[in-house]
C-alpha cells in the first residue's frame, strides 16, 4: 500500500494520513479543488504506514487518519 500525508495549517495545524487511492488524496494531488499552497502541503509517497505516521508526527501538527480511507498499520 502507498500512503500520503496532507499537512494543513488552515483552521489549526494538522497532518492527515491517507491511502494513495483515497479520492481525497488522489495519489498526492488532492481533489480537483484549488489548493492554497501557502497553507497546505502533500508529503509522500510512503510505502509503509509507519513512515507516513513518523512524518505526520514530525510536522508537530495534530495527526489524523482519514475517516474515508481509514489507513492503518498493516502487520
Amino acid at each position: 500500500m502507498t500512503y500520503w500525508v496532507y499537512e494543513n495549517w488552515w483552521g489549526g495545524h494538522r497532518a492527515t494520513i491517507h491511502l494513495a487511492s483515497c479520492h481525497h488524496c488522489n495519489n498526492g494531488k488532492g481533489t480537483d479543488k484549488p489548493i492554497n499552497n501557502s497553507s497546505s502541503k502533500w508529503h509522500g509517497p510512503f510505502q509503509m504506514f509507519k513512515e507516513a505516521d513518523r512524518l505526520a508526527v514530525q510536522t508537530k501538527g495534530t495527526v489524523i487518519k482519514c475517516k474515508t480511507c481509514t489507513p492503518q498499520y498493516v502487520y
